[in-house]
């Protein structure tokens, strides 16, 4: 029964399905979504970041953040140009795995924002959340490049 599976399959609508959900969530609220960019921001070290001054460009990021994020997962899901939407979307889940690995060990927020006011996540059920998707999109590419 398990061995008739498509796993590959099952993963892309897991992956494709969490991005789509996600970037619509964040969809229906953009100026909280913008909000929780500049607060993560924020909780970054602010040396190196000051002279980017990027508060002033937090809902624009925002909206880049969400069409980024519904046009990767829509990707995926369609397995419309594979070699390019799984590992874009790797380098984003591991970045943002970082960013809530670091927010979370500080203990600077209490909520991620990651998936808008639809679904409330601290910072550390975020970063499993990221680690789960980084281990699913990992044998995605891997099965993608190596075994096409």
């Amino acid at each position: 029964m398990w061995h008739d599976i498509n796993w590959a399959a099952a993963g892309r609508l897991l992956v494709g399905s969490v991005f789509l959900f996600s970037g619509m969530a964040k969809l229906l609220d953009v100026p909280y979504t913008a909000d929780t960019v500049h607060r993560h921001l924020a909780a970054l070290p602010q040396r190196p970041l000051r002279p980017l001054r990027l508060a002033v460009y937090k809902t624009p990021m925002a909206c880049l953040l969400i069409a980024v994020e519904i046009g990767l997962g829509y990707m995926v899901l369609k397995n419309y140009k594979p070699h390019f939407a799984l590992p874009a979307l790797m380098v984003m889940t591991l970045s943002f795995g970082c960013l809530t690995f670091y927010v979370a060990s500080r203990g600077k927020l209490k909520t991620c924002g990651c998936v808008g006011r639809v679904l409330t996540l601290t910072p550390w059920q975020s970063f499993f959340k990221n680690v789960f998707l980084s281990a699913v999109l990992w044998a995605l590419t891997i099965q993608q490049f190596i075994y096409p």
